[in-house]
């Protein structure tokens, strides 16, 4: 055991500078490169030269192009975003043959393969895994940030806009609150080409507490959101003399919350809900969380700088200045084809949510940001006396998982740990005496790490819950590892 101790403290220090890495590059995608006099066609040709795939990376090799010395980054759900991505393009047979067979016959078992032993590592919990690449999942590390797929993401022959925005900007400017909501804002053709090029892209590269994002610089450019920006700077007299200085999407988890209380660095920012409507389970619902946008009558001090405005961990002084004004805030609900322009004054939130399973039905949403905020003329706050809103319960308690999941810190794994969680899965297959895998799978997570969760075990005909200390994500691991995205057999082979 003495022997061991120089080890320990060795492996120790390693998994810190790994989480102080991760930590960082999660960070730094807040604030992304930006458009400005580059162009968005110069990004989007910068993006072909430097992720476009010539050749397919081959199973249980690191290839080539893997940056040996990069710290990655794997979330559970992330990872399972993956899984049903490349499904999708499969059953659309939008992908080219040889990339047809290459993700049916190696990269989707892989990924399968490599999410249960992100969830036993993770410990049914949504934690971030910070790694080195692995050999053993060589073709999830080489198609990290690449091109496997972009759809063209085109013009579309006449406007991409249908809303009258003229009517909108006298709108904005004579309103107390500065926000204006607009339904069916794109064309049908517009709305379909770009939930099409979202779809389908691989370009959802950053990875964030319950949703991924893409960015102007990582894919997201494209001659359809130059065109959307062309149409909205000509119809919108106060984007003018403004320039799209970023852009980007995220899409959602749909059960992990959104983004929290932060303003944005620019003059005025536009949201667009692209999503299906049918997609969220809370539309329907007066009394619950609509999915969308929270906009507070107020925000932040003029000598804050972006770090105070814009925190993974919700500063606590927002709240106080929350509090001061009674929580008023305009909240719209998430309704597809809905753009939402408001001065960048605010501070805001994606409000709570609740979406169906399935790909298609993921939440997405787009943001333009126009101008800086250093330039910036603050509008008034509104009137403490307007009628308040409150802080929901719901969101009260994603405040409180977010917080323990950042307290917590990463999973960090070397490759000593590696091998260790490949005989840990080996280990948990070999007790399991029933062929059907979602009860193979699920008793595999909850097993996992010695760690104590809740777990269910699946018989032909009752569930059983087994009892103990529930932790605040511990159904993650019961939702991702039902989905069909596990379903073939070939998931269990070593």
């Amino acid at each position: 055991m003495a022997q061991a101790k120089p080890r320990a403290v060795k492996a120790q220090t390693k998994r810190r500078s790994l989480a102080v890495l991760a930590l960082a590059g999660t960070a730094a995608g807040f604030s992304r490169a930006l458009a400005g006099p580059v162009g968005l066609q110069t990004l989007r040709k910068r993006y072909l030269e430097t992720k476009s795939m010539q050749t397919l990376p081959k199973p249980g090799v690191l290839a080539p192009w893997t940056d040996i010395e990069r710290v990655f980054t794997i979330v559970p759900h992330s990872l399972r975003r993956d899984i049903e991505q490349l499904e999708y393009l499969v059953s659309r047979q939008v992908l080219a043959p040889d990339r047809q067979r290459f993700v049916e016959e190696q990269a989707l078992p892989e990924y399968r393969r490599l999410l249960l032993h992100v969830l036993v590592a993770a410990g049914g919990k949504d934690a971030f895994i910070v790694t080195p690449p692995q050999p053993q999942f060589g073709l999830y590390f080489a198609l990290q940030g690449r091109a496997l797929h972009l759809h063209p993401g085109q013009r579309i022959p006449g406007a991409a806009v249908a809303a009258d925005l003229a009517s909108v900007h006298e709108e904005l400017l004579h309103k107390e609150h500065r926000v204006c909501v607009v339904d069916d804002f794109f064309t049908p053709d517009a709305l379909k080409a770009l939930q099409d090029y979202l779809l389908e892209s691989t370009i959802w590269s950053q990875v964030k507490f319950g949703h991924v994002g893409t960015y102007l610089d990582t894919g997201f450019a494209s001659d359809l959101v130059s065109q959307i920006d062309e149409e909205l700077r000509q119809q919108l007299p106060i984007l003018s003399d403004k320039e799209l200085h970023n852009a980007w999407a995220y899409m959602y988890d749909g059960s992990l919350g959104g983004i929290d209380t932060h303003a944005d660095d620019c003059q005025v920012q536009i949201n667009f809900f692209v999503s299906p409507s049918s997609a969220n389970l809370w539309s329907e619902e007066d009394s619950l969380p609509a999915g969308g946008l929270v906009l507070y009558g107020v925000g932040p001090p003029a000598d804050w700088n972006y770090s105070d405005y814009n925190s993974i961990v919700q500063n606590p002084q927002i709240d106080e200045i929350l509090q001061a004004n009674n929580y008023w805030n305009v909240t719209i609900p998430y309704i597809e084809n809905r753009a939402v322009l408001f001065d960048s004054t605010y501070f805001h939130k994606t409000d709570c949510m609740r979406f169906k399973k399935g790909y298609t039905n993921r939440r997405i949403n787009v943001t333009f940001l126009y101008g800086h905020r250093r330039a910036l003329v603050p509008a008034p706050g509104v009137s403490p006396e307007a009628t308040s809103g409150r802080v929901p319960r719901e969101q009260e308690e994603l405040q409180k998982r977010r917080e323990r999941c950042f307290r917590a810190g990463p999973v960090t794994l070397d490759d000593e740990d590696w091998r260790w969680l490949g005989q840990a899965v080996q280990r948990r297959l070999k007790r399991i005496k029933s062929e059907d895998w979602i009860a193979s799978v699920e008793v595999l997570a909850s097993a996992a790490a010695e760690v104590t969760i809740s777990f269910v075990l699946f018989s032909a005909e009752e569930v059983y819950v087994a009892e103990g200390e529930v932790g605040p994500d511990a159904p993650l691991a019961i939702e991702a590892l039902r989905e069909r995205s596990l379903r073939p057999s070939g998931a269990f082979e070593p």
